[in-house]
């Protein structure tokens, strides 16, 4: 829980048209206890460690973290870490250590962009394919 870093590949770079940071690293809002252990049949991986992907026939995008969550909405979602990872909310400093985590800046809000700038060239790809 919190924001974490995830390097882009050179796929994830040319998607993000030089991205919302050019060290090549994009921090976003996780929030999950499963991962994708390999990249399925049929896409490429944006996020290294299958954090993102995007199918090949650019019909499908997928990440694992929440560009489209702040901190106020992370917040909303704190006591998941006592349900999924056992963490004691009785604990102020384990909590105090996981509320810093989620007011870490971010780049949800550019990749958030770039996520509806992709749908919308998807929806003009298709519909001049008719």
């Amino acid at each position: 829980m919190g924001v974490t870093e995830a390097k882009l590949t050179i796929a994830g770079a040319r998607f993000m048209e030089g991205g919302p940071r050019k060290d090549g690293v994009v921090r976003l809002q996780q929030h999950h206890r499963r991962r994708v252990g390999k990249a399925p049949r049929g896409f490429t991986e944006l996020l290294a460690g299958n954090q993102a992907f995007l199918s090949h026939n650019n019909a499908i995008l997928t990440f694992q973290g929440h560009p489209e969550k702040d901190a106020r909405a992370a917040r909303c979602r704190i006591r998941d870490a006592a349900r999924w990872y056992g963490t004691d909310m009785s604990d102020q400093r384990a909590v105090s250590e996981l509320l810093c985590r989620m007011e870490v800046q971010h780049d949800g809000k550019e990749i958030f962009e770039r996520v509806l700038q992709w749908a919308v060239e998807n929806v003009h790809m298709r519909d001049s394919a008719l």
